[in-house]
């Protein structure tokens, strides 16, 4: 058995080579952790498939010798049998050959007693170890790739799943034999893409190129095939240096979407030729594309739980609210009286979405943005943060702008002390017209700018801390507060959507009440989805309100024009703007978040801008 941190050139290259997905090699800051937050065994494998790749098929009959994986801290569990290498045959559910061992911060290699023979079934390698509540999630991923239907990991031995969100696992293969059997194999796998493309068109995307062999690699021509499996083009891709063997680097690329229409069109992507060779057996990768010729303007929805009995709610809100100001574009803010304790402003509707806290429980202040899951979260609703600043709201807010705006939302209504009327209308987008049958509208009557007074006091305002904002007390009122749901179902009402995807439905009319002040209301709209049993299905297509109909007329792609100000990647890798005072966010096209002042990896990312007279924008930027 051999064991710890071993760097690549401490074992023979002329009988050994590795199989996996994330580089041989990378730095902390590239590094996703995964956990449970518990005391619980922690298990994670790869996939070694001879019917998806090519290069396993030509390797049957070698032995997979041992497991070269990454841990974030040390698991010195060997004397009681929970940290060990595995190897699973044929399924998960199998038995699997183990070795029980120290691992060690870093990266480690570990052998079998016996080999493990590569055959005609799939063969899972990974490892298991107890993760301590306290200490750091042991599970690493190489944040920078994708590659779905590889990585699988099984949290707290509640059953095994496919986990790619986060990126790649760091987990090899050493398999045995002459290292020629894997020349000439190189994987090419798109990011999957957030934003609306048009159907036959090029669009730039990142692509995580990952070197299989066990030579170097200089250039290769990549293809792109439609879920027929016809040829939609090919690109040749110079890469900057040599890529060494079983290196990684992710670069920008030019894919064509394939001519279909849809929410989930399939777009796969392989290596056709290395270094001037032709070669049709590189693995293939396949990614999910939104292919619309319609392309809408996004609003986002903002829904904020929160209670007249939180102590805690007029911070939160305050930074909240904060952000939304700082954020400066159309969005929609409704706060929930609901998650802990109901109160006077509490309606069934605010009731009927405490599922979206998942199975933690109820609590507030929270926030979710577009009932999307966010990165790093494993449900829609956020708990407050314990930061005294505005950041990780805007960052949020961010996020929130990369996915597409799958429907225009139009609201026709009138406000008045004897009525208020409502209308929705608009179009959902040729990318979600395979799911129009499930899609709901909601429609609510807010009301802004309610003071903190009488019934509606809110806890927490007579006896303020001496850290709270100089200004909370004058800041704070209740904004969002839903007067009345339009709805017939707590939750929206199901939706009937035209062939051309239009949409138009009218609510009945209703008479406010005597404590409601009209010049304070407004009808908002939103087009969703609802699925309990699923949380990440409940995300939000757009959301609309009267006063930005001419926002959303327009119905092009959100891109401002920077003016005067230029936005441009230095030869450090850095990006930087030409006006010292401008504020950049930058994310990858996955939505994760990077730090414009780190020297950045070759490929595509959106850099969200603001300038200090509230003016802002979005656009892309290639480092190369």
């Amino acid at each position: 058995m051999l064991t710890g941190a071993l760097s690549a050139s401490s074992v023979s290259a002329a009988s050994l080579g590795y199989y996996g997905f994330s580089p041989h090699e990378c730095g902390e800051d590239d590094i996703a952790a995964i956990g449970s937050g518990a005391n619980a065994f922690m298990e994670a494998a790869i996939r070694i498939d001879p019917e998806a790749d090519p290069l396993v098929a030509n390797l049957k009959g070698r032995n997979i010798l041992g497991v070269r994986c990454y841990l974030r801290a040390d698991y010195k569990q060997k004397s009681k049998g929970f940290s060990c290498v595995k190897a699973y045959t044929g399924s998960l559910e199998e038995e699997a050959a183990s070795k029980t061992v120290n691992f060690t911060a870093g990266w480690n290699e570990v052998y079998f007693d016996e080999p493990v023979t590569i055959g005609d079934s799939p063969v899972y390698v990974g490892y298991r170890v107890f993760e301590t509540q306290g200490e750091p999630f042991p599970i690493a991923a190489y944040r920078n790739a994708l590659m779905p239907g590889v990585c699988f990991i099984n949290p707290g031995r509640n059953g095994w799943i496919e986990e790619s969100s986060r990126g790649t696992l760091l987990i090899e293969a050493i398999i045995d034999g002459d290292d020629n059997a894997m020349d000439n194999h190189v994987i090419v796998a798109p990011f999957a893409q957030p934003l609306v493309v048009a159907p036959g068109s090029d669009f730039e995307c990142s692509l995580y190129v990952h070197n299989q062999s066990a030579g170097h690699i200089g250039s290769i021509v990549y293809s792109g095939y439609d879920s027929d499996g016809h040829l939609t083009a090919s690109r040749t891709l110079d890469l900057p240096s040599p890529l060494e063997p079983y290196g990684s680097v992710t670069l920008t690329g030019i894919l064509r979407s394939p001519d279909i229409e849809g929410s989930a069109v399939t777009l796969t992507a392989k290596a056709t030729e290395i270094d001037g060779k032709k070669n049709t057996d590189c693995m293939a990768t396949s990614i999910e594309l939104y292919v619309s010729s319609d392309v809408f303007r996004r609003v986002p929805l903002v829904e904020e739980f929160t209670g007249l009995r939180c102590t805690n709610c007029p911070f939160m809100f305050y930074y909240l609210d904060m952000a939304l100001e700082k954020f400066a574009d159309p969005h929609i803010y409704v706060a929930h009286h609901t998650g802990f304790i109901d109160d006077f402003f509490t309606k069934p509707c605010d009731k009927s979405l405490e599922y979206l806290f998942g199975s933690g429980g109820t609590y507030n202040p929270a926030v979710m943005y577009d009932r999307r899951v966010m990165q790093g979260y494993a449900v829609p609703v956020i708990g407050a943060e314990n930061q005294a600043n505005t950041e990780h709201y805007e960052t949020r807010l961010d996020e929130a702008m990369l996915h597409p705006a799958l429907a225009k939302v139009l609201v026709d209504s009138d406000v008045s002390a004897d009525n208020v009327s409502c209308r929705i209308y608009g179009k959902i987008s040729k990318a979600a017209m395979d799911f129009k049958e499930n899609l709901y509208v909601t429609a609510y009557l807010l009301e802004d700018n309610i003071p903190a007074t009488g019934k509606y006091m809110q806890s927490g305002m007579d006896d303020i801390p001496e850290d709270a904002p100089a200004d909370l007390k004058e800041r704070f009122r209740h904004r969002g507060v839903i007067r009345h749901c339009f709805n017939a179902g707590d939750n929206g009402d199901l939706m009937t959507i035209g062939d051309d995807g239009s949409f138009d439905i009218s609510f009945d009319a209703v008479k406010p009440e005597a404590d409601w002040k009209p010049e304070n209301c407004e009808v908002v709209a939103f087009v969703h989805k609802v699925n309990e049993k699923d949380l990440a299905d409940n995300y939000v297509l757009n959301a609309g309100a009267k006063r930005f109909n001419d926002f959303a007329q327009n119905g092009v792609e959100r891109l401002e024009k920077t003016g005067d100000l230029s936005i441009f990647v230095t030869h450090s890798g850095h990006i930087e703007a030409s006006d010292p005072d401008a504020k950049l966010s930058v994310f990858s096209l996955s939505g994760i978040p990077c730090n414009p002042s780190e020297r950045l990896n070759p490929g595509v990312y959106i850099v969200r801008w603001k300038l200090s007279d509230n003016s802002c924008g979005v656009r892309k930027i290639a480092v190369r």
